[in-house]
């Protein structure tokens, strides 16, 4: 039967073009003129960020850079090789694999790069390579071709009975679900399934992770205390000196200084490093001496360095530097340094890190004590020292889509699964649309005119009131104009499709020759010619 051409199929048709022009456009290969390059991962050289198996979409830039993910073409391997630039020399390139200690011995020009990563679709070059082979290849190939003729399944347009003067209204045909609720159906289905491929799209196009900097993701914290024994009396009733008491040199001959560092984190991290405490004697006019009171490395997030000074020969050294100076002061500045060197990962990001807060302290011949009259920061002869440090830290990348936003991952796994399911319910619901698209003329009358077909008996018509119609369609716009049953009528394999109207008696004739008895042929032949 003829098809009529709807808005709704124009619609879809031109979405139909549109997508494919956009991937043409996107996902073309240079050889098919083209833009975008493609790449299967096979080794382990670009681990953690790309793996065996991994399929990595690429498109040519204008300018390569150090950092860039790029592939290229290398005469000494014979193969296009997939590495990161990290040097550029003239007008050549430095590649090396994330996973390699070593750097890769070809230097390609710009022109022996095929182009910078641009889509990562992790595991999909192992199912490319699946549909490689011969065997899987034509296992594959009936399902898409059954899905193409089912999705692409024509509509026929039928008419709904009116009365005189009345618009006609196109209408489906009724079947046991429904024609016309089964192809609303397919078109969800046939939308979800592109809805999901849009999806997936976003999805693999982005990393599963983004980098995002954060203040504060660490925190080196670092307290100083120092104490020694002193007779007890009326200067120190405990018989100690504590941490911020002053010292006297007369009733105490030597402190222990002590430094406690940690590291403190509320994300995941691993480090460890080094430390020593140091003091340093300055004079008023420039000369220093050091004093390493302790060294150690360390793993974990606590350190505690110690030491002692004995206060009396620091003021013999002080007194040493003025004999040979000349130069004369009434006191000296000691400084407590501790250097903490810090290394290991937090949050999975490498780092490197360096503390080291100086207490400032006051001695002369009488008394060790805080210094008070620092002109600059003052924050010397804090006892409690912390430092913030900012960093970087992995988190889920979100794709936002019509207002919901989802994680990177769960919008994979719900464009794979929620595809998967669509695809199948389309294949479902088009299996018999499709049966009854390719079935038998008079059973698609049936189905399209059930309601205008009324079964008569066969009867003879005079020649002169017959008048054929070439097509059922004709026939069903004559029924409503005139606002009359469809009579059907079926002799030898014959079926005939009658609208009677004042005298007239509009056929339209359908089935084959072939197959029925000479008899009947030439009875048929008889009949017409009346």
């Amino acid at each position: 039967m003829r098809r009529t051409l709807t808005i709704k199929g124009i619609a879809a048709g031109a979405l139909c073009l549109g997508f494919l022009a956009g991937a043409w456009l996107f996902l073309a290969p240079p050889q098919l003129g083209g833009s975008t390059s493609y790449a299967i991962v096979y080794g382990s050289s670009m681990e953690p960020s790309l793996h065996r198996g991994d399929l990595v979409l690429l498109r040519s830039a204008s300018a390569y850079g150090v950092g860039d993910v790029a592939s290229y073409r290398s005469s000494e391997l014979g193969r296009t090789v997939l590495h990161r630039i990290v040097e550029q020399r003239g007008d050549r390139f430095v590649f090396k694999g994330d996973n390699n200690d070593f750097l890769d011995s070809s230097r390609p020009t710009a022109e022996d790069v095929i182009g910078t990563q641009w889509v990562h679709l992790p595991a999909v070059g192992n199912l490319l390579g699946w549909l490689r082979t011969p065997l899987n290849a034509a296992i594959l190939a009936p399902a898409a071709a059954f899905f193409v003729l089912g999705g692409g399944a024509s509509t026929a347009t039928v008419r709904r009975r009116r009365r005189r003067g009345q618009a006609i209204l196109p209408r489906a045909p009724a079947l046991a679900l429904g024609d016309e609720r089964m192809r609303t159906l397919l078109t969800v289905l046939g939308g979800a399934v592109a809805a999901c491929a849009v999806l997936g799209y976003l999805a693999f196009s982005r990393p599963a992770t983004r980098v995002v900097p954060v203040a504060g993701l660490f925190e080196h914290v670092g307290s100083f205390a120092y104490s020694a024994d002193a007779p007890r009396g009326p200067v120190y009733p405990t018989g100690s000196v504590k941490t911020g008491q002053p010292a006297f040199v007369r009733l105490v001959p030597d402190v222990a200084f002590r430094f406690a560092y940690r590291f403190s984190s509320k994300v995941s991290h691993d480090v460890g490093g080094r430390g020593r405490l140091v003091a340093t004697l300055r004079g008023e006019h420039g000369w220093e001496r050091r004093f390493v009171l302790q060294g150690k490395e360390f793993r974990g997030d606590r350190l505690t360095l110690a030491g002692s000074l004995d206060l009396r020969e620091l003021l013999r050294v002080g007194k040493q530097f003025e004999s040979f100076t000349g130069a004369r002061s009434d006191s000296f500045g000691l400084t407590l340094d501790p250097q903490i060197e810090v290394a290991g990962e937090v949050d999975g990001k490498k780092l490197e890190e360096r503390f080291a807060p100086a207490l400032a302290l006051r001695i002369d011949p009488i008394v060790l004590r805080l210094e008070t009259n620092l002109p600059g920061d003052q924050n010397a002869t804090s006892l409690i020292r912390k430092e913030a440090g900012s960093g970087t830290r992995a988190e889920p990348n979100r794709v936002a889509l019509l207002g919901l936003g989802l994680s990177v991952e769960n919008a994979r796994r719900l464009s794979i699964v929620g595809g998967l399911l669509a695809l199948l319910g389309a294949l479902a619901v088009g299996l018999p649309l499709l049966r009854r698209q390719r079935g038998d003329e008079a059973g698609e009358i049936e189905a399209t005119y059930s309601e205008w077909l009324v079964d008569v008996a066969p009867r003879h018509r005079p020649r002169e009131v017959v008048r054929d119609v070439t097509t059922m369609e004709g026939l069903a716009r004559l029924a409503e104009r005139y606002d009359r049953m469809i009579l059907h009528e079926q002799r030898d394999g014959l079926h005939y499709y009658v609208v009677e109207e004042d005298g007239v008696a509009y056929r339209y004739q359908m089935g084959e020759m072939e197959g029925r008895s000479w008899l009947g042929q030439v009875a048929d032949i008889r009949e017409a010619r009346r």
